[in-house]
């Protein structure tokens, strides 16, 4: 009962711990954006599951606070995460998360955009949907920054890469909201054909967006596209479109924007009083939201309306409740264009002092900042203000400086004085194209001799490079020759010790052979070196004409290792092998003894971490050739031994005491022994139970090939 109640307590006390799992993750991105209240609420103080669950609830709770600009909280989770290990998307969001703070939050744009390519980078070469979807938010974010940047080409390229992956994604509500920002970038880049496209386009896509006021901002900045390339009608119908979109989902700022934009177009369609009547909808809607700024606009734009329908005192009232609006919130455009209007009602209103007052006040700053439009506006102003105070001359300058902004020629001057003009400028303009024909033809004639430069900088780079690459190859050569002479042994062209274990390193899956031909590794003092040799070589030649040998080396003079890594009955292979080596040197005088043989299956055991290193390999290779050895003299037969491990129980063996380990694991039946004629009294040359003293240990090479 006791042990119950300690398990359910101990399932209470760990389940808020273990609350942020895996679904609860694509649940938390799926609503960070719309809801980030919500997303603190739920997981804000919960755990995840596992370390990388809790490094992504750590992201989720982060972007939460960026959507509701918590500065403090965001800066203590940047410092916080950077302390964690990351997946390759997680690692994307972090720089993606990065960029944003840097961008928003500390105007550090440059470095924004460095951490959204960090973001994209570190996701290239992964196609599967979650690391294309971010692919599509992190290009998307750089655009945008991009084209607030005003880097024009550049937020369209990367516009374009996220409009590709979209596609790609087969997502067709981020798809439109991909081609929404193109559409911006065009309209920026004065495209206003492309982006009326890309508009479109979006707007054919909006169904498939979750916000509904997406095709209503749609709408609404088509109807401000068209408004700018003086497509009134067009532009009505969008505006009709927007508000229609915008009045049943109670967005009163929205709906009075597109009111505002009606009031535009009829305005410049020449019919003031629908222009005048949506524009008061509007104000009613704002003043209704104490949208202070947005209120000025609009009074601004009544008051634009009034003036041209003659009506100068309203506009007066309307431009002086605007002025004092922006003044208070120093919004200095505003500033500036409700001043610029205030100047040309004094005029209609015939207070010439006090539009030739501010208008003097205004061109200082239109100077300034080269607002030439603005500047030409405010010179006839002026002028209209001097003629009526009986200025000619002054006025007469004015309009002489205006219309040189507008058209580069004298304003008042007979026909000859401008035909004389044109003459000259034509003159000015053939010499400039005799200049710059010339200054071309120089230009070719360098050209040209560049280029024969570059042909011979290029055939001597290409002789070059030939030499140096007849070096490389001839020094390889020899290199490869002296690799080779340092892992073959020159008398029988056997690989060495070193070249087994290389070998044995790049092996796959196969066997190791170790075998011994009697006395044959230590009859050299009994028969002498050049016999020795002699048989040496007999031994390998014989070997190399076996088949299913893969490849032979000779870790002791006279002993031959053999790999083999094709499927074959070993143990036939073996027995037939005995008979044909004791066919072969019967009557050579070349060993005496059974022939014995140690056999492993590579890899012995499963699994990287458990892999023997080539050096363990052919030591327990040695242990059961030993063990075959003294087997073979004791039967006085041929033998050879096979140590195979136990599927699914691979033994752990210690690369410090590995003869012991892997008796231990014989008599512990994880290692089995496989034995030719079916012999099973083995002995070993060590004890198991006992511990291993490195000077009693004998040493297998002692054995079977001392130095």
């Amino acid at each position: 009962m006791y042990r119950a109640l300690a398990v359910i307590l101990a399932w209470l006390l760990t389940a808020p711990v273990m609350a942020f799992g895996p679904g609860e993750s694509r649940s938390g991105w799926a609503m960070v954006n719309d809801n980030p209240e919500g997303v603190l609420t739920q997981w804000q103080n919960d755990q995840g599951r596992t370390p990388s669950l809790e490094t992504e609830r750590l992201l989720l709770i982060a972007y939460a606070h960026h959507a509701l600009n918590h500065k403090p909280e965001l800066e203590a989770l940047l410092t916080q995460l950077r302390e964690h290990q990351f997946t390759p998307q997680q690692q994307a969001r972090m720089m993606m998360l990065d960029g944003l703070y840097a961008g928003s939050m500390r105007s550090e744009f440059d470095y924004a955009l460095q951490q959204f390519d960090a973001a994209n980078l570190a996701l290239s070469g992964m196609d599967d949907n979650d690391s294309l979807r971010l692919q599509v938010q992190i290009l998307t974010l750089a655009g945008s920054l991009l084209r607030y940047l005003e880097r024009l080409p550049e937020a369209i390229e990367r516009l374009g890469q996220a409009r590709q992956r979209a596609v790609a994604l087969g997502d067709k509500g981020t798809l439109a909201d991909i081609e929404h920002h193109l559409g911006r970038a065009l309209r920026v880049a004065e495209q206003p054909r492309l982006a009326a496209e890309h508009y479109r386009s979006a707007l054919s896509l909006a169904e498939f967006v979750d916000n509904p006021r997406f095709p209503g901002l749609l709408e609404l900045e088509l109807a401000r596209l068209y408004r700018g390339i003086n497509e009134y009608s067009r532009a009505l119908e969008h505006a009709h479109n927007a508000a229609a979109i915008f009045e049943p989902l109670n967005e009163p700022l929205r709906l009075a924007n597109a009111l505002s934009e009606l009031g535009t177009a009829y305005r410049e369609l020449g019919e003031p009083a629908q222009s005048l009547h949506h524009y008061m909808l509007a104000l009613d809607l704002q003043l209704r939201e104490e949208s202070v700024l947005a209120i000025a606009r609009t009074r601004h734009q009544i008051a634009l309306t009034y003036l041209d329908a003659g009506e100068p005192d309203k506009s007066l009232e309307y431009l002086q409740l605007a002025l004092q609006a922006v003044t208070e919130r120093k919004h200095d455009k505003l500033i500036f264009a409700t001043r610029l209007a205030l100047s040309e009602t004094y005029l209609s209103l015939g207070r010439w002092n006090d539009a030739l007052l501010l208008a003097e006040q205004l061109l200082v700053q239109s100077r300034q900042q080269e607002d030439k439009p603005s500047e030409r506006t405010l010179l006839m102003v002026m002028a209209e203000a001097n003629r009526a105070l009986s200025r000619t001359e002054q006025a007469w300058g004015q309009l002489r400086q205006a219309a040189d902004i507008a058209l580069p020629a004298p304003a008042n001057g007979g026909l000859s004085a401008a035909n004389q003009l044109a003459e000259q400028q034509l003159r000015n303009q053939l010499q400039r194209q005799g200049e710059a024909l010339n200054e071309s033809k120089q230009l070719l004639n360098n050209l040209q001799n560049q280029r024969l430069l570059i042909v011979l900088l290029l055939v001597a780079l290409s002789l070059s490079l030939l030499l140096l690459w007849y070096r490389h190859r001839h020094k390889g050569s020899q290199l490869s020759r002296l690799h080779d002479e340092v892992l073959t042994l020159a008398d029988t062209g056997a690989g060495n010790r070193k070249a087994l274990f290389q070998h044995l390193s790049a092996s796959e899956s196969g066997y190791l052979v170790l075998l011994k031909l009697g006395d044959l590794p230590t009859s050299e003092l009994r028969t002498g070196q050049a016999h020795f040799t002699q048989q040496r070589q007999r031994l390998i030649t014989l070997l190399k004409e076996e088949g299913w040998v893969d490849r032979l080396f000779e870790p002791n003079l006279g002993l031959v290792a053999m790999t083999i890594q094709q499927e074959i009955p070993l143990e036939r292979e073996m027995l037939r092998l005995f008979d044909r080596l004791q066919r072969a040197f019967r009557g050579h005088n070349a060993f005496s003894g059974p022939i014995s043989a140690g056999i492993i299956p590579l890899p012995f055991q499963p699994g990287a971490l458990l892999r023997l290193p080539p050096e363990q390999a052919l030591e327990l290779t040695q242990l059961a050739l030993w063990s075959a050895n003294d087997l073979a003299h004791r039967t006085d037969c041929d033998q050879f031994v096979q140590l195979r491990p136990v599927a699914l129980s691979a033994p752990l063996l210690n690369p410090e005491q590995l003869y012991a380990s892997a008796v231990k694991g014989i008599q512990h039946g994880v290692i089995r022994c496989l034995v030719s004629n079916g012999q099973e009294e083995l002995r070993w040359p060590v004890e198991p139970s006992a511990p291993e003293d490195s000077a009693e240990r004998q040493d297998i090479s002692a054995q079977i090939a001392p130095e």
